[in-house]
């Protein structure tokens, strides 16, 4: 379902429009390597949809001493016309704007040799970085904004404006924030791929976060904005991961506002142990809600490859259900009312890989003013929490992957595992603390649930017996069930290096695990008023690329030599 390269480099991606008749996606590209490199250039897709990819040649190759960084596209008479950012010299940080021009079919494109149309930072804000144009159309022509940072620690945001997308003037500022205001979010001392939209009547700029540690998060605001400057209303951080970043927006076939994101390795990676290296998101739209945030949900597209009726759909008990074989493909509701909670595991030979617990909406993660969130835990890493508003939250399951929807923002995570199982299980609890039961620390939920197995009776005996005050504790109907719709996913030839297609492991019809309806009556009855339900739903990741291109990969890695 994620979109890799066959082989070698991609990180951010930009310039994705609708031309009539498909989409054009491009990244950040080095095909002659799984790892960055300064010289890096536009790789290239196309779909008829969000989700099905084709992949095409490389789009724009650097010259000699140039790099080709992030950028974005101007559709001209159906033709997607290129604005990158040209790094060549001694400062990679201090870009200039430049220009590259399609051939006839739109396959490729080539740079003029006087290409450049702003030839660096403007002198007035001191910028000590200055890169990733973001164009909108006016009814004038063009205004281009573009990311970047002060000298005097600012993050910042700038704006060009032009007839005819070659001839630009500086209209100044659009926006700007310095580190040490926290107020919502922090923001960070540079702004890169800053995205300027419109959702309806409001205004959303989108930035990805960065400092002297380096790449962050994204972040957004909401805001008015006058034709020349963005006041922002309210900040927040919209993806809570460390694998999300270089968020990129733009317009779907229908006129919605969507987004799309660069998904890191985690830090650990090893480039050498197969030839391709980075990951593109799930494509998301954007909605303001009524108590003003900015809310991201999985495209219409991600739905057509729901493949096939509910794989499970019963009462979640406190008895932990296991599907065989989740790498392959899940996408899975969970929803929970007041008082219920739910837990979600991917479980492996060597153990607990990711476990995602969560609770009523009312009820939320943990007392204090987090509000309602889900946790996610894995083995030696910092627990993170995924703000949500309501159910249902929806998980994505593809491989190495994990995507978190929770309504205010989404959250991106690897998994160390190719072959592990979901196991899930749910019950209610006190509205008032739910911590009393499962744990609010990533120490806590990894006790539980080895291997599949029931909760550890150590972690179990801990829990039960803390003293609870009046009010606290476990709900006093032990009858009381939880509701779970587990849907297959599909299998489907992954262009995962160094795996065969896992048909024999199938999981769209002849596997039994998971697949017989309950004999208990009350796991098919209504749920009650405290409850937890999750749903899972067949995906079929059919993503399209040259067979003999993949094979030979395959081959390749299987026998370096």
């Amino acid at each position: 379902m994620h979109l890799t390269p066959l082989q070698g480099w991609l990180n951010d991606p930009h310039g994705i429009c609708w031309t009539g008749s498909q989409y054009h996606l491009f990244y950040q590209h080095n095909p002659a390597a799984p790892t960055w490199t300064r010289e890096v250039g536009w790789g290239h897709a196309v779909s008829s949809d969000l989700v099905r990819w084709r992949h095409r040649p490389m789009a724009l190759t650097p010259r000699e001493g140039e790099g080709c960084w992030s950028g974005a596209v101007v559709v001209e008479d159906g033709r997607p016309t290129i604005l990158y950012t040209s790094v060549t010299g001694d400062d990679p940080d201090r870009g200039r704007i430049a220009v590259a021009l399609p051939d006839d079919e739109a396959a490729r494109w080539h740079c003029l040799d006087n290409n450049v149309i702003v030839d660096g930072p403007p002198v007035e804000i001191g910028a000590i970085a200055f890169r990733d144009p973001c164009l909108l159309a006016t009814e004038g022509g063009w205004t281009m904004v573009v990311g970047g940072a002060a000298s005097d620690g600012r993050g910042v945001v700038v704006q060009y404006s032009s007839a005819d997308a070659r001839t630009w003037t500086f209209d100044g500022e659009v926006c700007s924030r310095p580190d040490s205001e926290t107020d919502g979010v922090r923001t960070g001392t540079l702004w890169e791929c800053p995205q300027l939209f419109q959702v309806l009547d409001d205004w959303v700029l989108l930035i990805s976060v960065g400092d002297g540690r380096g790449a962050l998060y994204v972040a957004a605001a909401l805001g008015s904005y006058d034709g020349n400057r963005f006041v922002p209303e309210r900040w927040t951080r919209l993806t809570h991961d460390d694998a999300a970043y270089a968020m990129t927006a733009f317009a779907d076939s229908a006129g919605r506002p969507c987004v799309l994101s660069w998904i890191r390795e985690d830090p650990d990676h090893r480039p050498e142990t197969r030839p391709w290296s980075g990951a593109l998101s799930l494509p998301m739209t954007v909605e303001v809600t009524p108590d003003r945030r900015v809310r991201l949900s999985p495209h219409p597209d991600v739905d057509t490859l729901r493949d096939g009726p509910p794989r499970l759909d019963c009462t979640l008990t406190e008895k932990p259900r296991r599907l065989v074989a989740a790498m392959d493909g899940l996408d899975i509701e969970l929803s929970a009312d007041q008082g219920g909670w739910f837990r979600v595991g991917l479980v492996d030979s060597t153990g607990e890989k990711l476990v995602v617990t969560g609770a009523g909406s009312q009820a939320g993660m943990a007392s204090g003013t987090r509000g309602s969130s889900l946790l996610v835990s894995r083995p030696d890493r910092q627990a993170a929490r995924v703000p949500v508003t309501s159910g249902p939250f929806r998980l994505v399951v593809d491989r190495g992957l994990v995507e978190v929807f929770g309504g205010d923002g989404s959250a991106t995570f690897r998994v160390a595992s190719d072959d592990a199982d979901l196991v899930v299980t749910g019950s209610p609890v006190s509205a008032s603390s739910p911590t009393g039961w499962w744990g609010s620390s990533s120490e806590d939920s990894a006790t539980r649930c080895r291997r599949g197995s029931q909760p550890s009776t150590t972690a179990t005996s801990r829990a039960r017996s803390q003293p609870q005050p009046a009010g606290r504790g476990r709900c006093p109907d032990r009858a009381s069930r939880r509701r779970c719709v587990c849907r297959d996913l599909a299998p489907a030839r992954r262009r995962f290096v160094g795996r065969p297609p896992r048909s024999a492991r199938g999981t769209s019809g002849s596997g039994r695990q998971g697949r017989r309806p309950s004999k208990d009556p009350s796991d098919r009855a209504s749920p009650p008023s405290s409850s937890a339900r999750v749903r899972y739903r067949s995906v079929c990741t059919r993503l399209a690329v040259e067979d003999r291109h993949h094979e030979a990969i395959v081959a390749r890695s299987r026998n370096p030599s």
